[in-house]
């Protein structure tokens, strides 16, 4: 605890300015050299993103580089994608790169090896700001000064040296954006089920808040075939029929003690607009179609709940505040994201403790950098 404190106390006393200026420093020279211009490594999800705020900077990336040969010869985002091998050089040569993959760690190693020098995605980021910044973890680290005390007051909560560690270096990582200063992450296949944190039982009561395809429930029934009874919410009606779909149809769902509710885990019985993407990253927004939201309190009719898993693209707060019932007077253990908001990494906890003071609280992370970020209540 002393030495996360002091590590804690000495960040405070950095300029949080500096680091911003730094980061747009060095994209700034690497934007400078790169007279063969930009190309994004990794056409995905936040390749995608990437691509398009870069065209919008007047600055357009020339192409993207994949590893997945199914994906060479087409293109992602009005790009071609092309393929990563020994002939790379011919390719990169004076060329800034984008690693904009989920996991930044390897895909550097891998170019280093090449010789080839590159930034990530939170640092493009960060050097731009809107319309990549603020995004999930990837915002301005000023806002870590401005909470100040709600973060010192946090640490406090942490109950193993583990947990403190990672929230201190991902305090750290905010500032600095070095993936390499970060403890190594959990294997990806424990998201969710930390074996050293979460033991199962027989008759374990299962709610899945965000449900998906039904992957994470899959992995649930895995580790506890035994289990009495499953709880699922999923509002994203494509995601929805693929979770029905996985278990076989609505009757066989039934028999093997699986509920699915149409909703999105809310504080209050509401509708809102929702993004439907028929992937994970379908979330509440501005304007799309709209579902129902609702408490996790007024909908789940099973008595004793003992697990809770909450991964809803940054609706944790308000699926909490709906489940005041359930967490105060069940204890259930949790698994509650941290990472689709830089404030969550504080907040949340604190938000937990305020409801049930008695929870004892675990930090773990199963992915680079401030991704798959996971509070764990025991």
């Amino acid at each position: 605890m002393w030495q996360s404190q002091s590590v804690l106390d000495a960040f405070f006393r950095n300029d949080p300015t500096g680091a911003v200026q730094r980061t747009r420093a060095l994209v700034d020279q690497r934007l400078h050299q790169a007279a063969n211009g930009i190309i994004l490594y990794g056409a995905g999800h936040y390749g995608r993103i990437a691509a398009a705020a870069l065209r919008r900077q007047g600055t357009p990336a020339r192409a993207f580089i994949d590893r997945d040969p199914n994906k060479w010869g087409h293109e992602c985002a009005g790009l071609p994608v092309i393929g990563f091998d020994e002939n790379v050089h011919e390719i990169l040569d004076n060329t800034l790169i984008v690693v904009t993959v989920f996991n930044c760690i390897a895909v550097l190693n891998d170019l280093a090896r090449h010789g080839v020098a590159a930034i990530t995605y939170a640092q493009l980021a960060t050097a731009l700001g809107e319309p990549l910044m603020p995004f999930c973890g990837i915002q301005d680290p000023t806002l870590l000064w401005e909470h100040e005390t709600a973060i010192r007051g946090c640490l406090r909560l942490w109950a193993d040296e583990a947990s403190r560690q990672e929230y201190v270096s991902q305090l750290l990582w905010s500032f600095n954006l070095d993936p390499f200063q970060l403890p190594q992450p959990r294997p990806v296949v424990d998201t969710y089920f930390e074996p050293s944190l979460i033991h199962l039982g027989n008759g374990e009561v299962f709610i899945d808040c965000g449900a998906f395809d039904g992957d994470t429930v899959a992995a649930f029934r895995t580790r506890c075939p035994n289990y009495e009874a499953i709880v699922a919410l999923e509002p994203d009606p494509t995601n929805r029929k693929r979770f029905l779909d996985r278990f076989g149809g609505p009757s066989p769902m039934d028999a093997a003690r699986i509920t699915i509710l149409p909703y999105a885990a809310a504080d209050r019985r509401e509708t809102v607009p929702f993004d439907v993407t028929g992937t994970a990253g379908s979330a509440i927004v501005d304007t799309g179609l709209h579902i129902h939201a609702a408490p996790l309190d007024d909908v789940v009719a099973i008595p004793s709940p003992t697990f809770i898993k909450m991964d809803v693209e940054g609706a944790e707060p308000r699926a909490l505040a709906g489940a005041v019932r359930l967490l105060s007077h069940h204890k259930p253990r949790l698994a509650i994201c941290l990472y689709h908001d830089r404030r969550h990494l504080w907040e949340i906890p604190l938000q937990i403790a305020t409801i049930q003071p008695q929870y004892r609280l675990h930090l773990r992370r199963y992915a680079d950098e401030c991704w798959e970020l996971i509070c764990y209540g025991l």
